[in-house]
C-alpha cells in the first residue's frame, strides 16, 4: 500500500549492574512522507530472559499481498559458563503491522557452547530474506561448525541454508 517498513535491534541492559543484556526487534510503518502510520512496536520482548538474550540483524521482504516477512538471528549468552547459543527466527506482519505468524524458531538449536571451540556447538548468522511474485519468501542463513579434530585456528565449515514459506507461514520448502 506505498508504506514502508522499518525494523531494527534495540540493546537494554537488565538487572542489577546490568547483569543481562537484551535485544528486541522493534518496528514501525512509514508513509511515503515519513509520517508514522503505526507506532513503534515490538516484535520481540526478552525483558524476562535470565541470560543475555540478543536478537540481531533483522531483514525485510514484502510481498505483493502486503505482507511483511522478517528474518533475524538470536544468540543468547551464559556469562557464568561463558557458553552461547545461536537460532535464527522468523516472523510475518501483516500490511497494518499485525504480527500474523510467529516468531517461530527455524533451526531448533539447543546446543550451548563456544562455537568457535566445539564442533558440536553451531553458529548462525548472515541472514537473508526475499519475497517473490507469487507471495512467498525465501529465507536464508549460514551455519558455522569448526571441524572436529582440526588444529588450526581457521578450521570452519560454512554451509548455506534456505526455506521457503508462504506469506500465511506454511512450509513450502522446508530447512534445506
Amino acid at each position: 500500500n506505498g508504506n514502508f517498513a522499518y525494523v531494527w535491534s534495540k540493546g537494554l541492559c537488565m538487572g542489577d549492574n546490568c547483569s543481562t543484556y537484551i535485544d528486541n526487534i522493534e518496528y514501525t510503518l512509514l508513509n511515503k512522507y515519513g509520517e508514522t502510520v503505526r507506532g513503534v512496536s515490538k516484535l520481540t520482548d526478552n525483558s524476562t530472559a535470565t541470560v543475555s538474550t540478543y536478537d540481531s540483524s533483522p531483514t525485510v521482504a514484502v510481498a505483493l499481498n502486503g505482507r511483511i516477512g522478517i528474518l533475524w538471528y538470536r544468540y543468547t549468552y551464559q556469562s557464568v559458563t561463558q557458553q552461547y547459543n545461536y537460532n535464527i527466527f522468523f516472523a510475518i506482519l501483516d500490511a497494518s503491522g499485525n504480527v500474523a505468524y510467529g516468531p517461530l524458531n527455524l533451526t531448533n538449536n539447543n546446543a550451548f557452547g563456544v562455537p568457535w571451540n566445539d564442533p558440536n556447538v553451531p553458529e548462525f548468522y548472515s541472514v537473508q530474506i526475499a519475497a517473490t511474485g507469487d507471495n512467498r519468501f525465501i529465507l536464508s542463513w549460514v551455519k558455522r561448525n569448526r571441524v572436529s579434530g582440526c588444529s588450526s585456528g581457521d578450521c570452519f565449515l560454512e554451509d548455506i541454508y534456505y526455506a521457503v514459506r508462504d506469506t500465511n507461514g506454511n512450509v513450502v520448502r522446508g530447512v534445506t
